[in-house]
């Protein structure tokens, strides 16, 4: 059983990790995007 249940911890554990990852970097992003329209914004006018 041991053998069967580590891949299956390690897996899960590892889609977590890559989700909070991707969330992480989806927050950066977000926040880059909204200083470059910041900065457009105040350029344009």
């Amino acid at each position: 059983m041991p053998n069967h249940s580590m891949p299956v911890i390690a897996a899960t554990s590892g889609l977590l990790l890559a989700s909070v990852g991707a969330v992480a970097l989806g927050r950066r992003n977000r926040r880059d995007d909204q200083e470059e329209y910041v900065d457009i914004e105040v350029t344009e006018p």
